[in-house]
């Protein structure tokens, strides 16, 4: 296998040559697979787990192919729900649970995961793919395991149709699409955060249609684990059929903390290659993506769609008091010069950072969480006419939190906890004609707040990401600039670097630390059975599934005898 080849279809080639005879790399492009695991949702198995039961046992007859191990888990919106809940509420719920766990305790290769789950589906899907980074290719029914692609290993999405006929021991047939070759080099600016990384990145790709596309570059390791599989997992918003990140030094150190933790008692190593990301290889295209003209923009004053760099954003919003009035200006009817409250323009009356933006991306949370901690340890927090809200969103950026040990830094920055879009608290105590004269603010990191749904006494309102609004809500004023060395308000300053996390401390801290503890956590949890299936009557012990003839939704299947005409089932005399 030549070295050269992208790092993609090198797992393609694996997975060929280590299944049946017959299949293959075609000339003329069309690749058939067996891959390494397949992962598909409770729901959507019933259909073909049934029809293994149906013929589990009989002569000749294999359940699951040899070569492949079956993952399944949980339906997509099941995923966090309250502990406790079922898998399903209704009457067909025990009859699914019966099937699963018959299937996971009779047949070979058939793994279900535990319904009854206390955190997000962000958290028990990081955690999976953690598990499986030791193969070359998964095969998903669903398109939300995309992000595993991030974790170096390659995800691709396929039919119902095509998922059974790989659980049968078919190859996956399909044609090699163009592999466009992303070089990422350069590094990031002051003020960056993962959120203007990602949203500029899936930009820059989205040309690329029907194309699958290999991340590479000397300046891969700038991008975390978590900006990689927030990436993967929004490819499925283009026409990009996938993108991959190879397993890089950055994954390597994650899964050799994550494994010792997930597979301590089973001594379970993590023996996989690392791949060099600076070897040039032979894609069909090949594109550089820089860091260094990654810009980070802020929304508003009126509406979101107005964008404004951070490198104007205080000169523009000077420049939009006096100006005449118009969706970026107010036109207020006074010179700056004979301006009383010139001074006072910019003032922040309201923070939200919400959990729609946290929740996207955790490493977002953790990054503000420790920029909060920074400003508290330097005598920073919200004034008590200001008032802050928070949320965490699905729960994925609240393990973050707890593993940084920073699960109350909002609460001893000054703000109140919320759910949701922050959208349940009290509005704030500023009514709108506190500050009659005065262009007041309020600062949002998720646009559900947007047009003083929150803070009816702000007349701006500015979307931006959670780190910035949480420096500009402790300045207490928009209206100053941001200087690369110096951060200070009226009673404080300290150096930017005292406040900034480096990013590369970020990066080791999340792979170190931070996300093999919460893998750990949940993975314990999400593949224990027992707890959840605790005095059922499973009839684990039948050697055949007990078909329950009065069952309403799972029934033996009819086939066809052609000889005779009639029905039967397979396995019976």
């Amino acid at each position: 296998m030549s070295s050269e080849l992208p790092v993609c279809l090198q797992c393609l080639q694996r997975c060929a040559s280590s299944a049946l005879d017959d299949i293959h790399f075609f000339e003329r492009g069309e690749v058939a697979i067996q891959a390494d695991s397949l992962i598909i949702t409770d729901m959507k198995s019933v259909p073909i787990l049934t029809n293994l039961a149906s013929t589990f046992g009989v002569k000749d007859k294999m359940a699951v192919h040899p070569n492949l191990q079956v993952h399944v888990i949980p339906s997509l919106y099941k995923m966090g729900c309250s502990p406790g809940s079922s898998l399903m509420m209704d009457i067909k719920g025990d009859e699914v649970l019966k099937l699963l766990l018959w299937c996971h305790n009779n047949m070979k290769g058939i793994k279900v995961y535990s319904p009854n789950m206390k955190h997000c589906q962000a958290a028990y899907l990081q955690a999976l793919g953690a598990s499986l980074s030791s193969q070359s290719v998964i095969v998903s029914s669903e398109n939300f395991t995309s992000g595993f692609n991030g974790l170096g290993v390659l995800t691709l999405h396929e039919s119902l149709t095509n998922c059974e006929q790989l659980i049968l021991g078919k190859p996956l047939h399909f044609i090699k699409s163009k592999i466009v070759g992303i070089e990422i080099i350069g590094s990031l600016s002051d003020f960056i955060v993962s959120t203007d990384l990602v949203l500029q990145f899936i930009k820059f790709i989205r040309p690329f249609k029907d194309c699958m596309i290999e991340v590479w570059g000397a300046s891969l390791n700038l991008i975390s684990l978590s900006d990689r599989i927030t990436i993967a997992n929004m490819v499925k918003e283009t026409e990009v059929n996938c993108i991959f990140f190879p397993y890089d030094t950055v994954c390597a150190n994650f899964l050799k903390k994550a494994y010792s933790l997930m597979f301590e008692d089973k001594k379970v190593i993590l023996s996989k290659e690392i791949v060099d990301v600076s070897t040039v290889r032979s894609y069909d295209e090949n594109h550089i993506f820089d860091l260094s003209l990654v810009h980070t923009s802020i929304s508003g004053p009126k509406r979101e769609i107005d964008r404004i760099p951070l490198s104007s954003f205080a000169s523009t919003f000077k420049r939009s008091i006096y100006a005449k009035a118009s969706p970026q200006c107010y036109g207020l009817k006074v010179t700056e010069e004979n301006d009383p409250n010139k001074d006072n323009h910019g003032k922040v009356i309201g923070l939200s950072l919400a959990g729609c933006t946290n929740s996207s991306n955790a490493f977002v949370t953790l990054q503000a969480g420790l920029i909060a901690n920074n400003l508290i340890e330097h005598g920073f927090k919200l004034p008590d006419c200001m008032k802050g809200f928070y949320a965490t969103g699905a729960g994925l950026a609240d393990l973050y939190l707890d593993e940084a040990g920073l699960s109350d830094v909002f609460i001893k920055f000054g703000m109140v906890k919320s759910v949701s879009c922050c959208i349940d608290q009290d509005n704030s105590p500023h009514k709108p004609s506190s500050f009659k004269d005065i262009i007041t603010c309020a600062l949002l990191s998720g646009n559900g707040n947007y047009e003083n749904r929150k803070f009816p006494g702000a007349k701006a309102n500015f979307l931006m990401s959670s780190p910035l609004a949480l420096l500009y809500a402790a300045l207490g004023n928009v209206n100053v600039e941001l200087s690369e060395n110096i951060f200070s308000s009226s009673r404080l300053s300290v150096s930017i670097t005292d406040v900034w996390p480096d990013r590369e401390t970020l990066i080791d801290l999340e792979c170190q630390h931070v996300l093999p503890n919460v893998c750990n956590k949940v993975f314990k949890e999400f593949t224990s059975l027992s707890c959840h299936y605790e005095g059922k009557d499973t009839a684990c012990n039948n050697v055949s599934f007990p078909w329950n003839e009065k069952a309403l939704y799972i029934t033996r299947p009819p086939y066809i005898n052609m000889k005779s005409g009639k029905k039967v089932c397979f396995g019976e005399p």
